[in-house]
């Protein structure tokens, strides 16, 4: 199967890998060399779809209380997406398991991801010809996470990319971002 891994985040960076061209993978630090796509720059995008709605899993470890989580999904359901079970306090498991197919997995973020200067990463796998997604971890950084931060990272989960309009959810900008639906309704 030809996987392709994004990192989406609020200013992102994919990279490539030689050894494989087919696969992208994100902020792996051991690859001889790489090549970067700068997701800043892009136009409105969506990167994939789920096949089928995902499950959610809140990881014990994840900065955020379920009412929080399900707030945010409740705001996608509203524009149209579907979501399987949510399940929270979850320690091991889908939590620490490499490739937890079907899910989107919401934690904290681990030391090797840390960025200070946004609120939320999101790494999505899918695959590179059909962009089908396999599954997403949504990491969060604080306690104090904006909810529209959350929703936001959810979004990427869902394989939205980012959009360049003012007051739009998926603006990568937490300054010039909002609450606007235009062009993410699921139809």
């Amino acid at each position: 199967m030809i996987f392709a891994l994004l990192h989406i985040l609020l200013g992102c960076t994919p990279v490539s890998t030689n050894d494989n061209p087919e696969v992208i993978h994100s902020h792996d630090h051991e690859l001889p060399e790489f090549v970067e796509s700068d997701l800043r720059r892009s136009r409105e995008n969506r990167i994939g779809q789920w096949i089928y709605p995902p499950g959610v899993v809140l990881c014990d470890d994840a900065p955020i209380k379920r009412e929080r989580l399900e707030r945010a999904i409740g705001w996608w359901e509203n524009i149209g997406y579907s979501f399987g079970i949510l399940h929270s306090g979850v320690r091991g498991g889908d939590c620490i398991k490499e490739k937890p197919v079907g899910k989107i997995i919401v934690t904290l973020i681990t030391q090797d991801l840390w960025d200070h200067d946004h609120y939320g990463k999101t790494v999505t796998t899918y695959h590179k010809e059909t962009g089908n997604i396999y599954y997403s971890k949504v990491y969060l950084f604080y306690s104090n996470t904006p909810t529209r931060v959350v929703r936001h990272e959810i979004g990427h989960a869902l394989g939205i990319g980012h959009y360049n309009r003012t007051g739009h959810m998926m603006h990568q900008s937490w300054s010039r971002g909002g609450l606007s639906t235009d062009g993410i309704e699921k139809k």
